[in-house]
C-alpha cells in the first residue's frame, strides 16, 4: 500500500516560527469529498475538518463506508491569522476505494469534546465502471482553509520518498543552534541559527519551539525554501535553517536557552530534541571616542536630508526630512540632532520605519519629519542634521554630517505667536506693554479673588489637619518597626504599580506602562530589602542586592529585566504591544519568586 505524504503540518511549524499566539474557538466540524462521482479504478479522498478548537482536540470516529473500502489516511493541519490571532484547523483524510459499481455511501463522522458531540453530514457518492486511465499522482483534497501557502516553501524539504530505507537507523534526528558571534557588543545584530537535520521520513511536519530572546530585541528572518545535504560523523543528512537576528540590551554574560523540536518518528508519541544552550559575552559600547550626539545605534547606516520647500512666509512652518537607512536595530535608531540657532523654533517630530529582515541581516530605514518655524524674513540657513552610530565590524564610532539647508523666508502680515514674538524683539522695541483695567469694580476683584482664596484657605487647614492625624499615626507605626513596615506592604504595593502598568499597556501609553512596570520591580526590590530605589539605576540596584540571598539566575533575570526597560525608557525605540505584555508577565513572576524565596 501506498504510503501517503503528510504536509498540511507545515503551516503551524512556520507559525511557530514566528510566534502567533494560538486562539482557541467554537469548535466545528465538516465533512467533504474531492468527487461524488468516482470510477471503479480511481480512489476518493474524504476529508473531516476540525475548526476553531485547539491541540487538544481528539480526532473524529471513523464513520460507516458502504461499497467503500479504507486503503489510508493521514493528518494535516491550517492557521488562520485574524486580527494578529492564530487558530488551528486541523483535518483527516480518508483515501477510499470503491467495490463495486453503484450506489456507496459515507455516514456521519462525529467527534466528543467537553461533554458535546458534533457530527459532520453524511455523503452519498456514485462508482462508475472503471475508466482504464492511469492515475499516478493523486491531488490533496480541499482543506476549507484555501492553498497553504508555505507549501511552495517547505515541499522538497518534505515530500517523499527522500529516505527509502524502513529500518530503524541511529540519530535519525539531530537539532543544532549556533550564533555568528558569542561576543558581540550590544545592540549589535547577532544571527541565531537553529540548524534541523533528518535522515528518515517523518509521519508529519515537526514542530519547532524556538528559545526565548528575554534580554533582546528579536526578528524573525524569512525561512529559506532551499535544503542541502550535509555529512555529521560520516552520515548524511538533510538540512534546514531556521534563523533568527537578535539585538543584546545589556552587557555581561547572557545565556539563550535551548531550543526544541518535536518530531514524530513512530506510530508512538512524538519525540522532544534540544539543543544546548549558547553563552554570549556581551561587550558594553566603548566610551573612548562617543560623540556627543550618540543615541545608541549600533550598525551601518547612511543620513539624507532634505526640506519640502525652498522659500515660505514668516510664522509659517515647513518640514525637513531626515531619514537614516542601512543596516541594524532599525527599531532603535535615534533621531538626528539639529542644533539650535537664530532665526527659527523646532517645534515636533515624528517617525515612520521600515524594517526588512534578509537572509543573514536586518535592514531598513527610519524617516523622522521634523517641524520647523521661520521666525524673521530674509534667508534662513539650518545647520547640518548630525547622526552617529558606532560600527561594530570596524569597533568604532562613525559620525555623519549633513549639507545646510538655506530657506527663502517671505514678509507676512499675520503676528508671530505672543511668546515666540517676545522672545525675538530686543531693545526697545522688545519691551512687552502691559495693561491693566483700574476701572474694574470692588466687587468683581472680591469675586473673583476674595472668595477663591477663603476656599483655598479654608480646605488648606482641613487638609493639614488630617495630613497631621495621618502623619502621627504613621509615625507610630514606623517607630515601632519601619523595616517591617516596608517589607509588610512592599508586595501590596508592587500588585498596585503592576495593575496600573497593565491599564496603561491596555491604553497604548507603552512607554508609561513601562516605565510604571520597572518602577513596581525596583521599589518592591528596595521595600523588600530596605534600600531606597528612587533614583537607582540599574548598576546601583545590582550591587545592593549581592549578598541579600537571591538565586543567581533569578538576580540575572532581575538585572535584564531592569536593563530591557531602561532601554525602552530612554531610547526612542519602536514599542511593540507584545514584548510590553511579556515584560508584564516577568515583572509578576520576578516579584512571587522573590516573595517565596526564604
Amino acid at each position: 500500500m501506498k504510503k501517503t505524504k503528510s504536509r498540511g503540518l507545515v503551516v503551524a511549524l512556520t507559525l511557530v516560527l514566528l510566534g502567533l499566539p494560538l486562539s482557541a474557538g467554537e469548535l466545528s466540524i465538516k465533512a467533504t469529498v474531492d468527487k461524488t462521482t468516482v470510477s471503479l479504478d480511481d480512489t476518493v479522498s474524504y476529508t473531516v475538518t476540525l475548526s476553531g478548537g485547539n491541540e487538544d482536540v481528539p480526532a473524529p470516529s471513523l464513520p460507516k463506508f458502504v461499497n467503500l473500502s479504507l486503503v489510508s489516511n493521514y493528518r494535516s493541519s491550517n492557521i488562520s491569522i485574524i486580527n494578529g490571532q492564530a487558530s488551528v484547523s486541523s483535518s483527516v483524510t480518508y483515501i477510499l476505494k470503491p467495490q463495486a459499481v453503484g450506489a456507496a455511501s459515507i455516514g456521519a463522522a462525529s467527534l466528543v469534546f467537553n461533554g458535546k458531540t458534533y457530527w459532520a453530514d453524511p455523503i452519498e457518492v456514485k462508482v462508475t465502471p472503471a475508466t482504464g486511465v492511469s492515475r499516478s499522482r493523486r491531488s490533496l483534497p480541499p482543506t476549507g482553509l484555501g492553498v497553504d501557502p508555505w507549501e511552495e516553501v517547505f515541499d522538497k524539504f518534505f515530500k517523499e520518498p527522500v529516505f527509502v530505507k524502513p529500518d530503524p537507523v541511529k540519530d535519525p534526528i539531530k537539532v543544532k543552534m549556533s550564533v555568528s558571534t558569542n561576543a558581540p557588543y550590544v545592540n549589535q545584530l547577532v544571527l541565531l541559527t537553529f540548524t534541523f537535520y533528518r535522515r528518515v521520513n517523518l509521519l508529519e511536519a515537526p514542530i519547532y519551539m524556538p528559545p526565548s530572546t528575554t534580554g533582546f530585541w528579536a526578528v524573525n528572518l524569512p525561512v529559506s525554501s532551499e535544503q542541502r545535504r550535509e555529512t555529521i560523523d560520516g552520515v548524511t543528512y538533510l538540512a534546514q535553517d531556521f534563523r533568527t537576528a537578535i539585538f543584546p540590551i545589556s552587557s555581561g554574560r547572557q545565556v539563550i536557552k535551548e531550543g526544541s523540536l518535536r518530531a514524530r518518528l513512530g506510530a508512538g508519541a512524538p519525540d522532544l530534541f534540544k539543543t544546548k544552550p549558547v553563552a554570549l559575552l556581551v561587550k558594553p559600547l566603548p566610551e573612548a571616542g562617543k560623540p556627543v550626539d550618540f543615541g545608541g545605534s549600533v550598525g551601518r547606516y547612511q543620513l539624507s536630508v532634505a526640506s519640502n520647500v525652498k522659500e515660505v512666509e514668516r510664522g509659517k512652518p515647513f518640514t525637513i526630512t531626515a531619514k537614516v537607512f542601512g543596516e541594524g536595530n532599525i527599531q532603535s535608531v535615534a533621531e538626528p540632532v539639529l542644533a539650535s540657532g537664530d532665526g527659527y523654533k523646532r517645534l515636533s517630530s515624528s517617525s515612520t520605519e521600515k524594517v526588512v529582515p534578509g537572509n543573514a541581516l536586518v535592514s531598513g530605514s527610519k524617516t523622522f519629519e521634523i517641524a520647523i518655524l521661520p521666525l524673521k524674513e530674509g534667508k534662513l540657513t539650518l545647520p547640518p542634521l548630525t547622526f552617529s552610530y558606532f560600527d561594530p565590524n570596524q569597533a568604532k564610532y562613525v559620525a555623519l554630517k549633513s549639507q545646510p539647508i538655506t530657506i527663502n523666508v517671505l514678509h507676512s502680515d499675520a503676528p508671530l505667536p505672543k511668546d515666540l514674538a517676545a522672545a525675538e524683539k530686543s531693545g526697545p522695541e522688545g519691551s512687552v506693554k502691559i495693561d491693566f483695567n483700574w476701572k474694574t469694580p470692588l466687587k468683581k476683584i472680591i469675586r473673583t479673588f476674595l472668595a477663591p482664596l477663603l476656599q483655598l484657605i479654608f480646605w488648606s487647614m482641613t487638609i493639614l489637619l488630617v495630613s497631621a492625624v495621618f502623619w502621627r499615626r504613621l509615625q507610630q507605626l514606623r517607630g515601632a518597626d519601619p523595616i517591617k513596615l516596608r517589607q509588610s506592604r512592599a508586595l501590596r504595593v508592587a500588585r498596585d504599580r503592576l495593575k496600573k502598568g497593565e491599564r496603561l499597556l491596555k491604553a497604548q501609553k507603552l512607554k508609561e506602562g513601562v516605565n510604571e512596570l520597572h518602577e513596581s520591580v525596583s521599589h518592591y526590590l528596595g521595600d523588600k530589602y530596605n534600600f531606597s530605589a528612587t533614583g537607582a539605576t540599574t548598576d546601583e540596584i545590582k550591587v545592593l542586592l549581592a549578598g541579600k540571598g537571591i538565586a543567581t539566575e533569578e538576580q540575572k533575570k532581575i538585572e535584564s529585566f531592569l536593563a530591557e526597560c531602561d532601554l525602552i525608557r530612554f531610547t526612542p525605540a519602536t514599542l511593540d504591544i507584545t514584548k510590553m505584555e511579556e515584560l508584564l508577565e516577568l515583572a509578576k513572576e520576578m516579584i512571587l519568586t522573590v516573595e517565596s524565596a526564604p
